[in-house]
């Protein structure tokens, strides 16, 4: 059975606010902060992975430079105000999403004689996420 992604239907949603206008190329990028498992190996050579809870992660939304949502990003990193975070997408199960996220950095401003892109880089101490396919 073919599956089909469709970029259109990622759905990405700050603080009840739904992003729009979107680089071209990779728009949002979700990274944990820390691996699941860590491994020690003894003297002996006997295995312990210890589990790590670290749920933190970062995600950066790269926006064009136009996107009227660069300004609804640009009040949240003003205010400080923390806001919750959804990243679906609707053509596949994929769901990455935050009770509590933050802009950890704003974007450089550059610019050039076309239009660039602005990335966003958002930040939580407990991401959700389900990798789900198409």
């Amino acid at each position: 059975m073919v599956k089909t992604y469709n970029p259109k239907q990622v759905v990405t949603v700050v603080g009840g606010f739904i992003i729009s206008g979107f680089a071209d190329g990779q728009f949002v990028n979700v990274v944990p902060n820390a691996d699941l498992f860590e491994l020690t190996i003894g003297t002996d050579g006997e295995g312990t992975r210890s589990a790590q809870n670290n749920k933190s992660g970062q995600i950066t939304v790269s926006l064009l430079q136009s996107s009227e949502s660069n300004s609804i990003l640009d009040a949240f990193a003003q205010s400080g105000d923390p806001f919750p975070l959804l990243i679906k997408d609707n053509s596949g199960l994929a769901l990455h999403s935050a009770v509590t996220a933050w802009v950890r950095r704003r974007p450089d401003a550059g610019f050039d004689r076309t239009a660039g892109n602005r990335d966003w880089t958002l930040e939580t101490d407990e991401l959700i996420s389900f990798e789900g396919g198409n």
